[in-house]
C-alpha cells in the first residue's frame, strides 16, 4: 500500500514540479485569469484604450513583474507593439527595456511621438540613442 501511495506522490512530484502542465497549457487557446482584465484592451485602438488599460495593468504588472510579462506575451503574442506603444505612453523604462529585449522598438515609427508627448526625456533620450 505505502509503495503506491510513494510511487502516486512521486509521480505527481515529477508532473506537477517539472513545468509540463505549464508545456500542455501553452497549446490551449486563451489567457490567464489574471490576465482577463485588460487583455481585451489589447486589441482596441491604442489611443482609446491607454486609459483604461494603464488603470488595470499597471498594478497588476507591479505586482507579477516580468514572468507576468512573459505569460501575456505567450497568450497574446500580438500585443507587443501596443506594450511598446504603453511603454513609451506610461514612462516606464524597466517595461521598455524588458520589452526591448522580446523585440525591436524601433520598427514602431511612433514610439518617439508618444514618449515626447507625455514629456518622458529620458525615455527619448533612450531611444534616439538605440
Amino acid at each position: 500500500m505505502w509503495e503506491v501511495f510513494e510511487a502516486s506522490a512521486a509521480a505527481c512530484q515529477v508532473l506537477l514540479g517539472s513545468g509540463i502542465p505549464t508545456s500542455i497549457y501553452s497549446y490551449q487557446d486563451g489567457v490567464y485569469e489574471d490576465l482577463l482584465p485588460f487583455s481585451h484592451l489589447l486589441v482596441q485602438t491604442f489611443a482609446h484604450s491607454v486609459v483604461p488599460f494603464h488603470e488595470k495593468f499597471y498594478p497588476w504588472f507591479a505586482s507579477r513583474g516580468d514572468y507576468g510579462l512573459v505569460q501575456l506575451l505567450r497568450c497574446r503574442p500580438q500585443s507587443l507593439p501596443y506594450l511598446m506603444r504603453y511603454a513609451a505612453w506610461s514612462g516606464d523604462m524597466d517595461l521598455l527595456l524588458c520589452l526591448h529585449a522580446k523585440g525591436d522598438l524601433l520598427s514602431l515609427a511612433n514610439l518617439l511621438d508618444i514618449a515626447s508627448s507625455r514629456g518622458h526625456l529620458d525615455l527619448l533620450v533612450w531611444l534616439h540613442e538605440h
